[in-house]
C-alpha cells in the first residue's frame, strides 16, 4: 500500500512538472503558426461571412 501511494505521488508531480512546458510550448507552436499562415488568411479568410463575400 505504502508503494502506491509513493507512485501516486511521483505521478502527481510529473504532471505539475510537465503541464507548465506543454503550456509554453504549446503556446510557441501557435505563434509560430500564425506567422506561417498569415498570408494563406489574406487569401482565403477565416470568417465565413467574408468568405461567402468571396463565392459571390
Amino acid at each position: 500500500m505504502e508503494r502506491s501511494a509513493i507512485i501516486i505521488r511521483q505521478d502527481d508531480l510529473l504532471v505539475y512538472a510537465v503541464t507548465p512546458v506543454q503550456e509554453r510550448a504549446t503556446g510557441r507552436i501557435e505563434a509560430v503558426t500564425r506567422k506561417m499562415l498569415s498570408p494563406f488568411y489574406e487569401i482565403v479568410p477565416l470568417n465565413e461571412k467574408t468568405r461567402a463575400q468571396m463565392e459571390v
